[in-house]
């Protein structure tokens, strides 16, 4: 996955701004890690069966309805 990655973003016609990865911690830290390595920004959206990931950086679920900018 992580060859498959930079090829995708070496091969862009415009490289991207940032990367985004919806997944468990497997597919998390391999985007990361990616991400990581160019510098880019990660959008994160925690889709696996444990999320050990989420749980550590403080998501511990979905709430009810999406947060806006600003809400608290």
């Amino acid at each position: 996955m992580i060859e498959h990655l930079h090829k995708t973003i070496d091969e862009a016609e415009v490289p991207p701004k940032a990367l985004g990865v919806a997944g468990g911690d497997g597919t998390v830290a391999a985007v990361s890690a990616v991400a990581a390595e160019r510098h880019l920004p990660l959008v994160l959206v925690p889709a696996g069966t444990l999320n050990h990931f989420a749980r550590d950086v403080g998501i511990d679920g979905i709430p009810e309805r999406g947060r806006r900018p600003g809400d608290r």
